[in-house]
């Protein structure tokens, strides 16, 4: 899955920046939502991008080592 996404992203790399900056905006507002209106909810919000994150930062690093060029 990660070599896959890893082709993904060098093939489109306008889409995963927009996914990177969607996953970011949803932490962000989750964030906001858990602190101000104290919405229990708002923590999944906070927990959905984690897994995301990870196969973004070993995806990227598979890219590094094996696509480059």
């Amino acid at each position: 899955m990660i070599a896959s996404y890893a082709k993904f992203t060098k093939r489109y790399p306008i889409f995963h920046f927009s996914i990177v900056i969607l996953c970011i905006f949803m932490f962000f507002c989750s964030g906001y939502l858990l602190l101000v209106d104290e919405n229990i909810w708002a923590i999944l919000g906070l927990i959905t991008p984690l897994p995301l994150m990870f196969l973004f930062a070993n995806a990227s690093k598979y890219k590094r080592k094996y696509l480059h060029g």
